[in-house]
């Protein structure tokens, strides 16, 4: 089921072409990923500050502002 191309080999597609796609790839997928961190990142660090500043840390319970 994962043989769905028997004739590959017949238009003179190898090894080097397709190890040069997977490379490309690769380099395209990291950068992907990683723009994707950055992006969690941004959001975690404006959630943390959202969440300290509506979060009352005085014993007295009264907002600071």
């Amino acid at each position: 089921m994962s043989d769905y191309d028997r004739n590959v080999a017949a238009r003179g597609f190898g090894a080097a072409g397709t190890a040069a796609i997977d490379a490309g790839l690769r380099a395209y997928m990291i950068r992907i990923y990683n723009y994707m961190a950055a992006g969690v990142c941004t959001h975690r660090r404006h959630s943390l500050a959202d969440f300290n500043a509506a979060v009352v840390t005085d014993a007295s319970a009264r907002s600071p502002g």
